[in-house]
Order: C-alpha cells, then structure tokens, then sequence
C-alpha cells in the first residue's frame, strides 16, 4: 500500500515529506511489482516498500516536483499525551514531543516516521527519525500513530 496525500508518502510502515528524501532507487521483482527504497540523508536511513510499476511513476512524479517549505516563522498550538502500558508517557506539546525522563525532540526535525505491531502486546513502536538518530517509543494503537502523524504534519 502507498498513498499519497499532498507532499506526504505513506506506506505500509513509514511516513515521510517528500521534501526529506535525498533519492529513490528501486529493482524489478517481477512483472510489474518493485522494491523502492525511499533515502535519506544518513546513508542507512532508507524505507523499502514493494510497488507496483504505477505506484513507482507516482513517486517518482512526486519526488521531482518537490519543493523545499519557507522557514516555520509561527506554530499552531496542538497537544496530545500517550500513556503506555510499558510506563512510559509520551507528551506532544506545539511540536515538541517529550519522553518522561529520557529525551525531547521537535517535529519540525523529523525527517520520517516508522512503526511496527509487536504481535504479542499488539501495541506500536514508533520511531521518529531524525538525521542519523531514531527516538523509540511505544502506543497503544493505530489510532495514536495516526494522531501522531497528524501533528507531525502540522510542522512540515
């Protein structure tokens, strides 16, 4: 699956800004389905999604006529909390996304974001990428990413 919404790539496991993709590299599987990898900055920071033929000419569209966003010069305020089963908390305030006790990043730095379904809890890590470093944190549900997804948006 990849949707693309204005200048956002989602795929199976990852969303990004088009803006943050340095390059698109990809391999014939079969008769019309590719592996893409969508690259960032950092050289092992990439996402692989399989396509189809059509799918890949839509990024590849998308990737070309990408434009680089004016400075932030205001936020919009926003906010949301997460608490975890695994006692963590998670905070997002005006893009600033808080873990208790461990560390504090800014939407306006993420690059992309990935997650997976532990299959025993059924609960999310999340991974917001930022240059060369992942910040790891756990939800709930699809619902939270989802939510999450939402105000990173607001800051890209």
């Amino acid at each position: 699956m990849i949707e693309i919404e204005k200048n956002y790539l989602e795929t199976d496991r990852a969303i990004t800004d088009i803006n943050c993709v340095t390059h698109i590299s990809w391999a014939h599987i079969e008769d019309g389905i590719y592996d893409v990898k969508i690259h960032f900055s950092e050289e092992d920071n990439e996402v692989i999604q399989e396509m189809t033929k059509k799918e890949l000419e839509e990024v590849k569209v998308l990737y070309m006529n990408r434009k680089i966003p004016p400075p932030i010069e205001w936020r919009d305020s926003s906010s949301a909390s997460f608490n975890l089963n695994r006692r963590e908390r998670i905070s997002i305030e005006d893009g600033i996304v808080k873990k208790e006790r461990a560390w504090v990043t800014d939407l306006v730095t993420t690059d992309f974001i990935t997650w997976r379904q532990d299959e025993e809890s059924l609960n999310y890590m999340v991974k917001l990428h930022t240059g060369s470093k992942s910040l790891r944190f756990w939800v709930n549900d699809k619902k939270e990413i989802n939510e999450i997804i939402e105000l990173w948006k607001m800051y890209r």
